[in-house]
């Protein structure tokens, strides 16, 4: 940016988090006034909401899988940021620009684009998914989606909540330490080069028999198969194999 003499302007809100900034010197920061996030942050007109709305949809669609393969539909950190990668591709640039506008970043007066539409789980599969829960209340994926919206993630802590919070985090820490020296993870193998190609095989037959198929997917297949053929798979590395603690 500062080769480029490029002039940027970084608006962020008040958080505390936030004021302990270094010393920058191509980059003029703003805070946004106290108690107007919800009004003026972007994120806060449509971003979020859109991002969660694909998040929850990739949960539904996990858990309605699970059911149908009649296993236990668990999510793993691994997973979570899976569905969440997958969300935040999924947002247009259109929606975002809109929430830019909406928050009054941009003057220009021109229509606005539509915004992203998601693809909600059908009333089928809604309905799947309650019935398994045994839920009593018939919540829709619009409820599910907005259901955290006015939780308090934030707020002020006196010295006397910052001490305490303090011991039961190393407390916490002293009972993890002590579980983990029993615990056991199960690792999922590796599926090896052949088991890969073969899957991308299935997927090319797949978009063969589709007639809306975007075509340079295939292009795309075809990079995949040649990274995954130049790739050569180690076996994963102890701290044991970098040095000898006998020495």
């Amino acid at each position: 940016m500062k080769t480029k003499k490029r002039k940027i302007v970084l608006v962020i809100d008040n958080c505390t988090a936030h004021t302990d900034l270094p010393t920058l010197e191509n980059v003029n920061v703003i805070f946004l006034p106290a108690n107007t996030t919800s009004h003026l942050q972007p994120l806060d007109q449509g971003v979020i909401h859109s991002f969660k709305r694909y998040y929850r949809k990739e949960v539904v669609k996990h858990v309605l899988t699970c059911l149908q393969k009649n296993t236990k539909p668990e999510i793993n950190v691994l997973l979570a940021i899976k569905f969440a990668s997958k969300a935040w591709y999924a947002i247009s640039d259109i929606t975002i620009k809109n929430c830019f506008k909406k928050a009054g970043f941009c003057t220009d007066a021109g229509n606005s684009a539509e915004e992203d539409d998601v693809d909600v789980p059908s009333i089928e599969e809604w309905s799947t998914l309650l019935f398994c829960e045994n839920s009593v209340e018939n919540p829709t994926f619009e409820d599910f989606v907005r259901v955290d919206d006015n939780v308090i993630v934030a707020g002020e802590l006196t010295e006397d909540d910052i001490i305490a919070n303090l011991t039961m985090a190393n407390n916490s820490a002293e009972e993890d330490d002590e579980e983990n020296e029993n615990l056991t993870v199960t690792e999922k193998p590796v599926p090896n080069k052949q088991e890969t190609l073969k899957a991308l095989e299935t997927v090319h037959r797949f978009l063969e028999f589709s007639s809306s198929v975007d075509k340079s997917l295939f292009d795309k297949i075809y990079a995949l198969e040649k990274e995954v053929e130049n790739i050569n798979i180690k076996k994963q590395t102890k701290i044991t194999d970098l040095f000898n603690p006998f020495k």
